[in-house]
């Protein structure tokens, strides 16, 4: 699991629902982690997000030949991709508190 600071620069939607993202790394330290691509499953439960969104980004590298949970079915399935799954995004918000701005 990683967790960096990132910005949404682009996304598509699959016709199967899957969302594949392409966040830019805002702690970059080489042209090699500048940006990642990342999918979210279809029936993964997470708000939407807009190109431009600032957060925190949390994705998981799964690997092909890993087994994996499959609930509707109750059967165990094979990964057939190495990918980045996208676990979630935390917004960074301005927030107002006191007449104080909290970032």
């Amino acid at each position: 699991m990683l967790t960096l600071k990132a910005k949404l620069v682009e996304y598509t939607e699959d016709f199967g629902g899957y969302v594949n993202y392409i966040f830019q790394n805002l702690e970059n330290t080489s042209w090699d982690n500048k940006y990642f691509m990342c999918v979210r499953y279809p029936n993964w439960d997470h708000r939407d997000l807009s190109i431009g969104d600032e957060g925190y980004l949390t994705m998981t590298l799964v690997e092909a030949g890993t087994e994996y949970y499959e609930p509707k079915s109750g059967e165990r399935r094979i990964y057939n991709y190495t990918h980045n799954r996208f676990d979630k995004f935390i917004l960074i918000q301005d927030r107002i508190t006191d007449n104080k701005i909290v970032m």
